[in-house]
């Protein structure tokens, strides 16, 4: 008999998760945010109930983890000349007024 009552707390159990787990989906869809899997849902509610100097530091770990930066791409100049065209447009930009 107790065996079959944890059977059904189990069920119970799983039922609610599952029921929660609808409510959420639900107010995704209100929200018009995407669903995502299981695991990738756990780690943004976790990760949602960090204040923000705990988010600095886990993004900092991240990055230092991952060998990644959020910093923009520098843009390089461009190696070699111009076109003949693109210089004489240039030229042209640069003569002083008269």
């Amino acid at each position: 008999m107790a065996d079959d009552k944890t059977q059904e707390e189990v069920k119970e159990e799983v039922k609610a998760e599952e029921a929660k787990e609808e409510v959420k989906e639900t107010k995704q869809e209100k929200k018009g945010t995407k669903a995502v899997s299981g695991k990738v849902g756990k780690l943004v509610d976790e990760i949602s109930t960090l204040s923000v100097l705990e988010l600095s530091e886990l993004v900092t770990a991240l990055q230092d983890k991952l060998g990644v930066t959020a910093q923009a791409p520098v843009m390089q100049p461009p190696q070699g000349r111009l076109p003949p065209k693109v210089r004489l447009q240039v030229a042209q930009q640069l003569k002083p007024f008269s």
